[in-house]
């Protein structure tokens, strides 16, 4: 879930990802990493007021597992695109 979360967040910021430096890249990619981190530390939290639920550390390094591995499918992806866009035509 943390996947595709993290995954659609980079995804629409994906023109803003292509036309700047590297920079950006890296800080984008640490701003959604932040960003879906503190979603899964916050749904862990919240867990603790809700009966018959707890938060754990287990399911917490899950979801950001699944945060690091929505980056890397988009990293996939773009270099892909990249790629193709930049060969020459036969």
């Amino acid at each position: 879930m943390f996947a595709v979360f993290t995954f659609s967040i980079i995804w629409g910021y994906r023109h803003e990802y292509c036309e700047k430096d590297k920079h950006y890249r890296i800080t984008l990619q640490l701003i959604t990493f932040s960003i879906a981190v503190f979603y899964a530390g916050l749904t862990e939290v919240i867990q603790i007021f809700i009966p018959y639920r707890e938060g754990n550390w287990g399911d917490f390094l899950a979801d950001v597992i699944g945060c690091v591995l929505g980056i890397c499918i988009f990293k996939l992806i773009f270099i892909k695109k990249m790629i193709k866009k930049s060969s020459p035509i036969q």
